[in-house]
C-alpha cells in the first residue's frame, strides 16, 4: 500500500464513461443521444450520494455509456484487449516529434493520453497524472467481479505481447483516494506517440476497486517527481519512471516535462479541445504570456512524492487572505481544493456564493458570475497567478450535468474534501496556466496560458 495516498478520483476522476473505441486516440467520438427519462430516473434513484449522482448522470446525459452508438465497427474482443492494428496502432498523436510534443485530450473533468503497450501494441487511454509516479493497466485476467467495469475497457493481454516479461513473485498494490488496485508486476515496451520506451516496469492489475475503471479510462500514467521508493510492490523495488528511461536513452536532453490544456467552452469542444504534453523541455512560448515563474518544490515528509509547493494565501480582488499553506499541483484532481478551515474564509469573501448541501458544492446565480471577484494565488517565489470568475465557475451550459437548477452555476472550488494538503491546484487551474515540471532542479514553473484553439 502507498504510505501517502495520491488524490485520484477525489472529484469526478472515475466518472466519464466513453462509449466509442476508435483507432485515432485523439478523435474519440462522444455520442450525444439521451437515454429515456425513465432510465434517468431509475439511474438517479439508485445513487446514494450527490456526487455519485452527478458523476453518473453526466455520462448518461451525454449518452456516453450507450455502446450501440460507437462510431467505429471494431471487434468486441479487439476493443476489450486493447488490440488494434498491431505495431501500426497509433498511440498519443505526435504533434512534433522533433520537440517531443504529444496530444492530450480534455474530457471536461479528466485528461487522457493514449499509450501503446507491448509488441504488437495494445492501446490504453490513461489518466495523465502528476500526483503519482506509477503506470498501471488492467489485466485480461480481470472479471467484472474482481475488476468492476472491466467488461467495457481495454485489458492488457500479457500473452499477446512478445516483449512482456513478468516479475515473478512481485505483487504491486496501489491505494488511491477512493479505492485501489493490485496485481503482478512486469516490464515491456510502452509507446508515447512515436517514441518507444523499452523495459518499462508497470503494474498489470487483476483486482481493481469499483469506479477506478470506466468505459475508455484504462488506468493511470504517473508523472510524479520520479520518486517511487514507496512500498507499493512486494519486493520494495524502485521503478524508473518513463521520464528517466527517456533521459537515459537519449530521447530527451532535459529531465523536464510540460503540460498545458485547453478549456472546454462549449459542448462541441468536448470532441475537439486538446492539451499538450512536452517531454524534455518547456512549452512553446506561443502557448503562454510573460515568463515562466519558478517555485521550488517543498519536499519534507510525504510531500516529496508530489509536485508540492508553498503558498502565502489568496487575494480576493485586492483583499489578501493570508495563510501559511502547503499543497500540490496535480493534473489528476479536477477541482481547486482548499482545506476546510482556510477555504471557508475564501468562500466567505466571495459573498454572493451559496452552498448546496445536497450536492456538496458551491454555486452562484449564473447571471451574477461577473460580479464575483478575481482570485489571485500567492505562490512561493513571489508568484501571483489569477483566475477570473469565468475561469473558476462552471458555465451555464454545464448546469444540467451537475443536477442543479438552470440558474445555478457551480464553482470549481471545493472545501468539503478532507485531504492531506492545504490546497490542490487541479485541472481547472491548469487549464489557464502552463506548467513546467523540472525534476532535476526540483521546481515547477507556471505562467498564464494563451488560449488558441488552433495554434499549429
Amino acid at each position: 500500500m502507498l504510505d501517502f495516498v495520491p488524490l485520484k478520483w477525489a472529484l469526478f476522476m472515475s466518472i466519464i464513461i466513453f462509449s466509442s473505441v476508435r483507432a485515432d486516440p485523439l478523435v474519440l467520438g462522444f455520442t450525444k443521444s439521451m437515454p429515456p427519462p425513465n432510465q434517468v430516473a431509475n439511474f438517479l434513484s439508485n445513487r446514494a450520494s450527490g456526487l455519485a449522482r452527478q458523476e453518473r448522470f453526466l455520462a448518461e446525459k451525454l449518452g456516453l455509456s450507450d455502446k450501440n452508438n460507437s462510431d467505429d465497427d471494431i471487434d468486441d474482443n479487439e476493443a476489450r484487449t486493447g488490440k488494434d492494428n498491431g505495431d501500426n496502432a497509433s498511440s498519443a498523436t505526435t504533434v512534433s516529434s522533433e520537440n517531443n510534443i504529444y496530444g492530450v485530450r480534455n474530457y471536461l473533468w479528466s485528461y487522457l493520453i493514449t499509450v501503446g503497450v507491448g509488441h504488437p501494441k495494445q492501446e490504453f487511454k490513461l489518466i495523465l497524472d502528476t500526483g503519482s509516479s506509477v503506470l498501471w493497466v488492467p489485466s485480461s485476467k480481470c472479471s467484472n467481479t474482481t475488476c468492476p467495469g472491466s467488461s467495457s475497457v481495454s485489458l492488457f493481454d500479457t500473452s499477446a505481447s512478445t516483449s512482456y516479461q513478468v516479475e515473478e513473485g512481485n505483487i504491486f498494490n496501489l491505494s488511491y483516494g477512493s479505492g485501489g488496485c493490485s496485481g503482478e508486476s512486469g516490464q515491456d515496451s510502452i509507446f508515447i506517440g512515436d517514441t518507444e520506451i523499452k523495459h518499462q516496469k508497470f503494474g498489470v492489475a487483476d483486482k481493481v476497486s469499483e469506479d477506478l475503471l470506466t468505459d475508455g479510462v484504462n488506468g493511470i500514467l504517473g508523472f510524479g517527481p520520479g520518486i517511487t521508493d514507496q512500498k507499493f510492490n512486494s519486493k520494495a523495488e524502485k521503478w524508473s519512471t518513463p521520464m528517466q528511461h527517456l533521459l537515459d536513452n537519449g530521447n530527451i536532453k532535459s529531465n523536464m516535462f510540460s503540460i498545458y490544456f485547453d478549456n472546454v467552452d462549449t459542448k462541441d469542444e468536448l470532441e475537439t479541445a486538446n492539451g499538450r504534453l512536452v517531454l524534455g523541455g518547456l512549452p512553446p512560448h506561443e502557448y503562454y504570456t510573460g515568463e515562466i515563474q519558478w517555485a521550488n518544490l517543498f519536499s519534507e515528509g510525504k510531500y516529496k512524492y508530489y509536485w508540492a509547493i508553498k503558498s502565502q494565501g489568496i487575494k480576493v480582488n485586492n483583499k489578501r487572505i493570508s495563510g501559511n499553506l502547503r499543497g500540490i499541483v496535480d493534473t489528476g484532481t479536477t477541482m481547486t481544493i482548499l482545506a476546510p478551515e482556510y477555504g471557508k474564509r475564501v468562500i466567505s469573501a466571495l459573498k454572493i456564493v451559496k452552498y448546496d448541501e445536497k450536492n456538496s458544492l458551491y454555486y452562484v446565480d449564473c447571471k451574477k458570475i461577473n460580479s464575483l471577484p478575481t482570485l489571485t494565488f500567492l505562490l512561493d517565489g513571489n508568484i501571483e497567478l489569477s483566475l477570473t470568475p469565468e475561469q473558476y465557475t462552471a458555465p451555464s451550459w454545464q448546469t444540467s450535468f451537475w443536477l442543479v437548477k438552470d440558474n445555478q452555476c457551480p464553482l470549481y472550488l471545493s472545501t468539503d474534501i478532507v485531504t492531506e494538503f492545504d490546497f490542490i491546484l487541479g485541472q481547472k487551474f491548469l487549464e489557464y496556466h502552463v506548467a513546467a515540471h523540472d525534476i532535476d532542479n526540483k521546481r515547477i514553473g507556471l505562467a498564464p496560458r494563451i488560449h488558441d484553439k488552433n495554434p499549429e
